[in-house]
């Protein structure tokens, strides 16, 4: 269970805006801990002014700690529920299935990490959510076209 102060030294530990609010990453990943998931990956890809988050995969060791191997499952057909706080102070509680919210946020750490990433040329990747470190990592693979000119007189 996070409590209040963990989230509360996340907040002011973190060296740049984070896109996931603390407690909706906690609820996350709560609830992927609880159904036994180690981790989940979320491609991603675009050009040409557009941009895809795919379906998730997760991802649950059956080997050991030492030696772990992964087999992929359906993602568990849960809704998460956390509480906000809305701008005048006031609790707010939300709830959305745990499939949707991975790919919310997949979409914006995505953002967070590139603005415009599906623009031009565009990008491709994987976000993954890592339930032992509770971090969300993308990893990310931007194109672009470069051309160079030469000029020579004989």
């Amino acid at each position: 269970m996070t409590s209040l102060i963990s989230i509360a030294q996340e907040t002011l530990l973190t060296p740049e805006p984070s896109p996931a609010e603390p407690v909706v990453k906690a609820a996350l990943f709560d609830a992927l801990e609880a159904a036994g998931i180690d981790h989940v990956e979320i491609p991603f890809s675009g050009s040409g002014d557009e941009g895809f988050v795919e379906q998730g995969t997760a991802y649950v060791n059956t080997g050991t700690v030492e030696a772990p191997t992964y087999a992929p499952r359906d993602l568990p057909s849960v809704l998460i529920r956390w509480t906000s706080i809305d701008p005048s102070g006031a609790p707010i509680t939300k709830e959305e299935p745990l499939a949707q919210k991975l790919e919310d946020l997949a979409w914006q750490c995505v953002w967070a990490t590139s603005p415009g990433w599906e623009n031009n040329e565009g990008a491709e990747g994987t976000v993954t959510f890592h339930c032992q470190d509770r971090e969300i990592r993308v990893d990310m693979t931007q194109f672009y076209t470069e051309s160079f000119s030469k000029d020579r007189t004989f």
